[in-house]
């Protein structure tokens, strides 16, 4: 074999084993590539859809008591639902439920621009809480029809109503805050709040 012919097997040998090498490198890349879209795309798209996802809902509405009850007192009926939103079960553990009061001038001076019947406004309730004693507590941790303490598949929702007595008391604003806590450690909160015994003579 002469040596140009050596030289040109060479070069060719030598461009095929690039021509190898560098379709190698471009498919590592591109199973890099894919194998990072992939976790971008669960990350970002399906992991928050299988994470537990709860909706909190709360309203208050207020009632006379019956003939029979005290004239000094109105009801508060606390009306809370809880859906889980998610593709993932989730558990609550425990779920409670205070309520307190504050006068109306101390709440429009926690919030200036608040509304006093209302939902929603960002109230700084853990001031409220700190300087103000609960009207009334109720615990929902033993499982029961009453109780939000369960298992939630998804599309799940439960509704519950729950009614305290609570004293008249004039120029003041009643908070209703219900807290649960899932198996997995995380809170959940919804709050509602209005004048005390609103529009019941």
């Amino acid at each position: 074999m002469e040596p140009r012919e050596r030289r040109a097997k060479t070069k060719i040998a030598n461009w095929k084993a690039w021509t190898e090498i560098t379709k190698n490198l471009v498919e590592i890349i591109a199973f890099i590539v894919a194998a990072g879209w992939a976790v971008w795309r669960f990350d970002v798209l399906e992991k928050p859809s299988i994470e537990p996802r709860a909706a909190l809902d709360s309203s208050i509405r207020w009632a006379p008591m019956p003939l029979t009850g005290p004239h000094s007192a109105c009801l508060g009926v606390f009306s809370v639902t809880l859906k889980n939103i998610g593709k993932a079960d989730f558990k609550i553990k425990r779920a409670t439920i205070t309520v307190r009061s504050v006068s109306n001038s101390t709440f429009l001076n926690l919030e200036s621009g608040a509304t006093i019947a209302g939902k929603g406004n960002y109230v700084d309730l853990l001031r409220l809480i700190n300087i103000t004693k609960p009207l009334a507590e109720k615990d929902l941790e033993s499982p029961d029809m009453y109780s939000f303490v369960g298992n939630y598949s998804p599309d799940v929702a439960i509704n519950h109503d729950y009614t305290f007595v609570l004293k008249k008391e004039p120029e003041m604003t009643a908070f209703f805050v219900f807290e649960a806590t899932t198996a997995e450690g995380d809170r959940l909160t919804t709050d509602s709040f209005d004048e005390l015994c609103h529009s019941v003579s």
